[in-house]
């Protein structure tokens, strides 16, 4: 049985300017050369050229009506499953939108770690692939992250323009307020009281931190890889040895329990049959011709 791909294709020749054509193939090349699979960074199997076109070949993301992979036949009106288009049906739960940002966040220090920065982070360009989110559209991935750079999409871009890691980081606390909160970003980025109440599961005076400090207008102020960022999440869970520490709390307003039985009590109960079994026979003796 065949497996179905995704093909995208760039027309170099239509492409505004010099810099942009070489921003694309380079993009590609370094993500393909360097970049190991990863469950959340998107698959790229094949690149080419042809003439002015060039073209590569990646997962196909799950259909966006079913929301489940594509295994037998592509539909006439199929549509990728993005977290763009999870979000226009609701907002999301604290809790599952925190194990999203998670699991993009491992992808994401997987690219960090080699030097290379997404700088175009946003809903649209992470993808579900057999209901797994990945990172995608690495069209603009660079390992130059020194040198100034205003490419991405401005609502997930940091106030300062500094496209390198830390931007990342920013567009990673821009998507996570997104899915807690919703499209508004009047407050970002503060938790409104709403949703510190949202969840038991997670720390949510934390996680504000953690918000707080990827979205710093400075970028030296940001978390400086994403990695960085992750550990700051993951200490967000709330510690689940904080309801037996509670419960201890709560048995030392307790009666004591009774002390146990000496060990000389307990052997004597144990070798009550034995001896019991001595007097019988000891009877039984005595009573003997």
């Amino acid at each position: 049985m065949g497996v179905f791909r995704a093909l995208k294709t760039i027309d170099l020749a239509h492409l505004r300017s010099a810099n942009a054509q070489c921003r694309e193939s380079t993009a590609l090349e370094a993500y393909c050369r360097h970049v190991e699979r990863h469950p959340n960074l998107i698959q790229v199997f094949h690149v080419g050229m042809r003439g002015s076109m060039l073209y590569y070949t990646m997962e196909l993301a799950d259909n966006a009506a079913t929301r489940k992979p594509v295994r037998d036949a592509l539909p006439d009106n199929y549509r990728p499953l993005t977290l763009n288009e999870v979000l226009t049906t609701g907002q999301i739960n604290a809790e599952t939108a925190i194990e999203v940002v998670l699991r993009l966040l491992r992808g994401l220090a997987h690219l960090h770690a080699l030097g290379l920065a997404h700088r175009d982070l946003k809903p649209a360009n992470i993808v579900f692939v057999d209901r797994r989110p990945k990172l995608a559209d690495i069209g603009m991935i660079t390992s130059d992250t020194t040198t100034p750079s205003h490419v991405g999409t401005p609502d997930y871009m940091p106030p300062d323009g500094r496209m390198d890691l830390t931007a990342d980081t920013y567009a990673m606390s821009r998507i996570l307020y997104e899915l807690v909160v919703g499209p508004k970003w009047d407050d970002f980025p503060e938790l409104p009281w709403a949703v510190e109440r949202a969840t038991d599961a997670w720390d949510l005076t934390a996680l504000a931190e953690v918000l707080a400090t990827a979205a710093q207008p400075r970028a030296d102020d940001r978390y400086p890889h994403a990695a960085r960022m992750l550990e700051a999440l993951e200490a967000c869970r709330c510690d689940p040895f904080e309801s037996l520490l509670a419960e201890l709390d709560t048995s030392a307003t307790r009666p004591p329990r009774p002390r146990r039985l000496t060990p000389i009590i307990v052997a004597a109960i144990r070798a009550l049959p034995w001896i019991l079994l001595l007097i019988l026979a000891i009877i039984l003796a005595t009573r003997l011709p």
